[in-house]
């Protein structure tokens, strides 16, 4: 029995290295992995909704991580909660519906929850959104967005000179930003979803989101120290995704970067 499966796995082995080093079989094998990306596409299937990490990393480095990323996904809506560095790809690599993107909510301006406001906006406008994407945040949104759009006015230009007018509509690559401060709250349709003071001094304004879909609730806190408004937004909530600080081991890198003369590591630590 052993023997024969030791033939049976020696014979395959031989057909994918000679697949591997013919070009015929190089062909076939790149034919079929294409054929099985673009079939893939994301089918929600129910009236759930669903909620993604597509990034979790802090500002550290950390290999394999992305920074700051959620996303939220009912059959008629798609948002996403903050955008740092890497998520991206994350979004793109489970087949996310980007092309009805409803928008991204920031928490707050940290770089690793906006660094990749326009990489989003990119694939997003590839994939065919109909409309300029929105992005809503607190006070300072107009001035982080209006940045952002002039900083990637001539890659806007190039790629619309590229692909044309018609596939890229220059005019839809404009970020659009909708203040929404604590306490104010966006509904569409049956999703509802209230942004609520956060406390992440120094750094100020600050906020989380409460997503209420139907008889279900979520909140998304960014970055914040626990307070008795998160305490009070949280009470019967399904699921809470928060950011935690372990200070023991804050400390103990602290330390670490202090004992090895790295003084300011361990202050940026």
């Amino acid at each position: 029995m052993v023997r024969a499966v030791l033939i049976i796995l020696a014979i395959v082995l031989g057909i994918i290295a000679f697949a591997l080093n013919n070009k015929s079989g190089q062909l076939f094998l790149l034919d079929t992995g294409i054929k099985q990306v673009l079939a893939q596409d994301y089918q929600h299937g129910d009236d759930s909704l669903r909620v993604l990490v597509c990034g979790s990393s802090s500002p550290l480095p950390a290999a394999g991580r992305a920074q700051g990323c959620i996303a939220i996904i009912t059959p008629e809506h798609f948002f996403v909660i903050d955008s740092g560095a890497g998520s991206t790809s994350n979004l793109q690599s489970v087949n996310l519906p980007l092309n009805r993107l409803d928008g991204v909510l920031v928490t707050h301006f940290h770089s690793d929850h906006i660094a990749e406001l326009y990489e989003v906006n990119l694939g997003c406008w590839v994939g065919g959104r109909p409309a300029p994407m929105k992005v809503y945040g607190p006070k300072g949104i107009k001035k982080v967005i209006s940045g952002i759009n002039q900083t990637y006015e001539l890659d806007v230009q190039y790629r619309t000179e590229h692909h044309g007018e018609a596939f890229m509509p220059a005019k839809l690559a404009v970020l659009q930003p909708v203040r929404l401060d604590a306490g104010e709250a966006l509904t569409l349709g049956s999703l509802k979803i209230t942004s609520f003071s956060a406390d992440h001094s120094p750094t100020s304004p600050a906020v989380s989101y409460k997503i209420e879909y139907k008889d279900r609730k979520v909140v998304v806190t960014g970055d914040t120290n626990v307070t008795a408004t998160l305490a009070g937004q949280v009470k019967g909530v399904d699921l809470l995704l928060t950011d935690a600080l372990s200070q023991p081991i804050l400390n103990r890198m602290i330390a670490g970067a202090t004992e090895a003369s790295r003084t300011r590591g361990a202050k940026n630590s």
